[in-house]
C-alpha cells in the first residue's frame, strides 16, 4: 500500500464516521432512541407528540390487579386511583437533558422511561377502603386554629391495605407496560404525614397570619381576621405528602367571602300576582324588588388563595351586579277577580265584610257556607281589616281580655268552636248574644267575629289552619 493510501483511508474512514454519525443525530435528535421505550413500548424514532399520544394510550388502557389472602381482588384503573398522567410533561421529559453520550449508552444499555404521574390522595383511600372488611382509615395529622394560633393535631394509625402501595403498583404499572397484579396484605397504615413532616408546613402556614387581605364592597370594606386567614390553610390530608410551602384553599376563601357577600348584597324580594288562566295579570298583591349580589366571588377566591401562598398583601372588590327578583303568580279561579280575595281553585277562605256585618265561607270562588250575620268589633274596639290566616283552632276554651291598664275587660268561660286568625282575634260562637247583624250585640265586641254556635260550628267544621281570613269593608 503507498503512502499516500495509508494516509486517506483513515481521513476517510473518518469522514465517513462523522458523516455517519451527523446523519444518526440529525435524524434522532427530536426523535426516540434506539433502545428507548416507555411503558413497554419502543420510542425509537418517534417524536414528541407522537411519544405524548403513546402515553396518553397506555395511561387510559392501563391497570392494577390486586389479590392477597383476606384481600377482596379487584382491578384498578388509573380513573379509579386518582392518578393524573401528564403526556405532555411527560413526553418533553424525554427528549430534556439529552447527552452527547446518551446517543451511544442508550441503544446499547437501554432506557426505561418513568412517567410524570400526581395521585388524588382521597381516590387512593377510597380504592384502598374497598379491598378489606375491616379497613380503618389513617388519620392524617392536621392543621388547626386553637386560641388565635396555628397548631398541629396528632394523626392517627389506621388498618388495612397502604393507599401508598396501589399508587406505587399503579407507577410500576405506568414504567413497565401492560396490567400489573400485586399481592398485598393487610396491615397497620400508618398516616403520610407525622407532626415532625408538617412543621416547615406549619412554619410556612403561620405567615398567612400577617398578610393583609381587603375586599371591598360600595361603602364597606371586608378584611380578614388573622383567624379568618389561618383556616384557610389547605388541609394537609388533601396533599398526600406535605409540601413545604403552605398553600391555601380556595373553597375555604369562597366560604368567608359568601358571608361577606350577603352584608354588601340586597337579597331580592319576589312579587306576588294573582292571574287567570290565560295569563292575564289581576291583581299585584306584592310588588317585587330586584336585589344585588357579587359576580366574581370564584375569581376572588382564586386571587386571595393565590396572593396567601405567596404571602402577598391582596386588595380587591366585588362586582356587584343585579340579582333579578322573580314573579310568584298564582292562578285564580274563574270569577275570582271580582271577589274580596282572588283565592285560586278550591281554595279555602272567609268573607268578613264589616259593612253588611256577614261572613261567608268560599271554596275558590263559589260560596259554600253563609253569608250569616255577625256581630263584629265595637268602634272602641274594631276588627283589623286585611288578609290573614287561621292558625289556631280550639273547639271551647274560657276567653280573657284585659284593657291598656291591664284591669280586666272580660271573661267568657266555655267560648265555642274558635279560630283563631290574628292575634287574640277569632271566629267564634257567642252562646250570650241573642241578635246578630248591624246595630245589634251591646254595640259590637272586643274585635272578634260572633256568631250563634251552630253557625260558628259550621265555619270551624270548615275552616283548617292556614286557611285565609279576609276582613274588609
Amino acid at each position: 500500500m503507498s503512502r499516500r493510501a495509508k494516509i486517506f483511508l483513515p481521513l476517510l474512514a473518518l469522514a465517513l464516521a462523522l458523516a455517519a454519525g451527523g446523519a444518526y443525530w440529525f435524524y434522532f435528535h427530536d426523535k426516540g432512541l434506539p433502545g428507548q421505550s416507555i411503558s413497554g413500548v419502543s420510542i425509537a424514532g418517534k417524536n414528541q407528540s407522537e411519544v405524548a399520544a403513546l402515553i396518553r394510550k397506555h395511561a387510559q388502557n392501563a391497570s392494577l390487579e390486586v389479590t392477597g389472602q383476606g384481600v377482596k381482588s379487584r382491578s384498578f384503573t388509573g380513573k379509579e386511583l386518582g392518578a393524573s398522567v401528564s403526556a405532555e410533561e411527560s413526553a418533553k421529559k424525554v427528549f430534556a437533558h439529552r447527552s452527547f453520550w446518551d446517543y451511544f449508552l442508550i441503544p446499547v444499555s437501554g432506557s426505561t422511561e418513568d412517567l410524570v404521574v400526581d395521585y388524588a390522595y382521597p381516590a387512593l383511600i377510597e380504592a384502598a377502603a374497598g379491598l378489606t372488611k375491616d379497613y380503618k382509615e389513617a388519620v392524617e395529622p392536621e392543621l388547626v386554629v386553637a386560641a388565635g394560633t396555628l397548631t398541629i393535631q396528632e394523626g392517627k394509625e389506621g388498618r388495612g391495605i397502604a393507599p401508598t402501595k396501589l399508587s406505587e403498583g399503579f407507577t410500576k404499572v405506568l414504567r413497565e407496560g401492560n396490567s400489573q397484579k400485586i399481592n398485598l396484605s393487610a396491615g397497620v397504615v400508618k398516616p403520610l404525614n407525622t407532626a415532625s413532616d408538617l412543621q416547615t408546613y406549619l412554619a410556612s402556614a403561620k405567615k398567612f397570619a400577617q398578610v393583609a387581605i381587603k375586599v371591598a364592597a360600595a361603602d364597606k370594606t371586608f378584611e380578614a381576621a388573622e383567624t379568618d386567614k389561618l383556616g384557610w390553610v389547605t388541609s394537609p390530608s388533601k396533599l398526600g405528602k406535605a409540601p413545604k410551602r403552605a398553600t391555601a384553599d380556595a373553597a375555604k376563601v369562597q366560604k368567608w367571602l359568601r358571608s361577606k357577600e350577603k352584608e354588601a348584597a340586597k337579597v331580592p324580594q319576589d312579587g306576588c300576582r294573582n292571574v287567570t288562566e290565560d295569563g292575564k295579570v289581576t291583581q299585584v298583591v306584592k310588588k317585587k324588588v330586584d336585589g344585588t349580589k357579587a359576580n366574581n366571588v370564584p375569581a376572588l377566591s382564586q386571587q386571595i388563595a393565590a396572593a396567601l401562598s405567596t404571602t402577598k398583601p391582596f386588595s380587591g372588590s366585588f362586582d356587584m351586579v343585579s340579582a333579578p327578583a322573580k314573579w310568584q303568580d298564582k292562578v285564580i279561579a274563574p270569577g275570582a277577580e271580582k271577589l274580596p280575595y282572588q283565592a285560586s281553585k278550591g281554595e279555602k277562605w272567609f268573607d268578613i265584610n264589616l259593612t253588611d256585618y256577614t261572613i261567608a265561607a268560599y271554596q275558590g270562588a263559589d260560596k259554600v257556607i253563609g253569608p250569616y250575620l255577625m256581630v263584629p268589633g265595637s268602634p272602641q274596639h274594631p276588627t283589623p281589616q286585611g288578609t290573614y290566616k287561621v292558625y289556631i283552632k280550639r273547639p271551647i276554651q274560657t276567653m280573657v281580655g284585659y284593657n291598656d291598664d291591664g284591669s280586666l275587660a272580660y271573661r267568657a268561660p266555655n267560648v265555642p268552636w274558635i279560630l283563631y286568625w290574628h292575634y287574640s282575634y277569632a271566629i267564634h260562637g257567642a252562646y250570650w248574644q241573642h241578635q246578630f247583624g248591624p246595630g245589634v250585640g251591646f254595640g259590637g265586641s272586643h274585635g272578634c267575629v260572633q256568631l250563634p254556635p251552630e253557625k260558628a260550628k259550621e265555619m270551624f267544621d270548615f275552616g283548617e289552619l292556614d286557611t285565609v281570613v279576609r276582613v274588609h269593608k
